[in-house]
C-alpha cells in the first residue's frame, strides 16, 4: 500500500479466495487522520471495476442508513486494485464461527433480517442486485457497542437489474437460488432467497444446503417445498418435469452422491434448535418459520418482496398483542434499540 502514501499497511493476513482470486484485506491507518480503515488488495485489475462501478450507485443512498459498507477511496499499486474500506468488526461467518456455530435467538435473527431488507430495499431502488449474499459478506459493524448492527459487503458479483447477463451462474452452491440452478431468467428475487438461507443458517447453526452438487441442492429444494409450480412464470407453460432420484441421477452421471442432512418441511429446522424456549419466543418462532418459508418460495415470482418482508409480523411484532408477552417483546424491543435502530 506504499503507493499510497496516505495509507500505512500492517501485516497483512493470508489471502481469501473469492469468485475473483486471490483478495488481500489488510488493515492500515490514514496518516492524515490516524483513522483505522481496511483496505482491499485485488490482484486481477479488471475484476473490481464493476464493483467500483456499483458502488458510485450508492452516491444516492444514505449508505449508513441502509446498512451499506462505505467504499472512501480507491487506487492502483503497481498493477493491484485496491478500495478503501471503513473498518468494521467481523463478518457473521467468522461470529458464528467464534462461538462454535451455536444459533442465535429468534429476537437476535430478527434486528439482522430486518437490517437486510432496508438493503434489499434501498439495492431495487437503485435497480441493483447484490448476487452473493451470504454470511461471509454480511459484517458486524461493532459487536460489543452496537450488539447486532450490521452492513453489507462485497459488491464484486453484482449487477445491474438492467444489465443482467441471464444464465450467468452466481453465489456460492448453498446458497443459489433455484432458478440459476435451472438456467431460468433472475431478478432481485434472488437475493430474498440469498437472505432465506442466511436466516436458516443463524437460526440452526448450519447451511440449510449442506451439498456438494447443483442436484443434492435441488432435491433437497423439493424435498422442503415441492416441485415447482408449473401454472407461473417459474417454468414454461405446458412444461412439466420430475426431478430424478439419487440412484437414477447417479447411473446417468456415473457419479455417487452422499445424502446430506436435511429438513423435510420448514417446521423442521426449530428441532435443530437446541436452545430452551419461552412460549413466547416459541410463538415468535411460527412467525420466524413463517417469513422464512415466504422467503424461500421456489418460484421467484411467489417469493415475497423487501417492501413487503418489513410489514411482516416477524418484524413488526404485531403477533404479540398488547399486553401480551410484554416482558419478552421489552426484550426483543431493547436489541433493535442497542443496535440504534427505529421500531419498526
Amino acid at each position: 500500500v506504499k503507493a499510497n502514501k496516505t495509507h500505512k499497511p500492517e501485516p497483512p493476513p493470508r489471502p481469501t479466495l473469492n469468485g475473483f482470486g486471490h483478495v488481500w484485506v489488510v488493515q492500515c491507518k490514514n496518516l492524515g487522520s490516524d483513522k483505522k480503515l481496511a483496505v482491499m488488495i485485488v490482484y486481477q485489475y479488471s475484476s473490481r471495476l464493476k464493483e467500483l462501478a456499483i458502488l458510485k450507485e450508492f452516491t444516492e443512498l444514505d449508505e449508513a442508513k441502509n446498512n451499506l459498507v462505505k467504499c472512501g477511496d480507491h487506487f492502483v499499486m503497481k498493477r493491484d486494485f485496491c478500495l478503501v474500506f471503513e473498518l468494521l468488526d467481523k463478518s457473521l461467518c467468522d461470529f458464528m464461527k467464534k462461538r462454535c456455530y451455536l444459533s442465535l435467538r429468534v429476537a437476535e435473527i430478527r434486528v439482522v433480517t430486518q437490517q437486510m431488507l432496508v438493503t434489499l430495499n434501498a439495492l431495487k431502488h437503485i435497480g441493483v442486485i447484490h448476487c452473493d449474499i451470504k454470511p461471509d459478506n454480511i459484517t458486524l459493524v461493532n459487536h460489543t457497542a452496537l450488539s447486532f448492527k450490521i452492513q453489507l459487503s462485497d459488491f464484486g458479483l453484482a449487477q445491474k437489474v438492467s444489465k443482467i447477463i441471464q444464465g450467468t451462474k452466481v453465489q456460492a452452491l448453498g446458497y443459489r437460488a433455484p432458478e440459476l440452478f435451472l438456467g431460468f431468467p433472475y431478478n432481485e428475487a434472488i437475493d430474498m432467497w440469498f437472505l432465506g438461507c442466511v436466516m436458516a443458517y443463524l437460526y440452526t447453526g448450519k447451511h440449510l444446503y449442506q451439498t456438494g452438487s447443483e442436484y443434492e441442492s435441488i432435491r433437497l429444494m423439493v424435498t422442503l417445498f415441492g416441485n415447482p409450480d408449473v401454472n407461473l412464470d417459474f417454468t414454461t407453460p405446458g412444461m412439466f418435469w420430475k426431478l430424478k432420484t439419487q440412484s437414477g441421477h447417479s447411473s446417468f452421471t456415473a457419479r455417487i452422491h452422499k445424502s446430506a442432512e436435511t429438513f423435510t418441511r420448514p417446521e423442521d429446522l426449530d428441532t435443530h434448535c437446541k436452545q430452551e424456549k419461552s412460549k413466547a419466543e416459541t410463538e415468535d418462532v411460527q412467525a420466524f418459520i413463517g417469513l422464512l418459508k415466504s422467503s424461500l418460495q421456489l418460484n421467484p415470482v411467489g417469493r415475497i418482496k423487501p417492501a413487503d418482508a418489513l410489514g411482516h409480523d416477524f418484524i413488526t411484532l404485531k403477533h404479540f398483542p398488547d399486553g401480551k408477552f410484554t416482558d419478552y417483546v421489552k426484550s426483543s424491543t431493547s436489541i433493535i434499540q442497542n443496535c440504534r435502530l427505529e421500531k419498526p
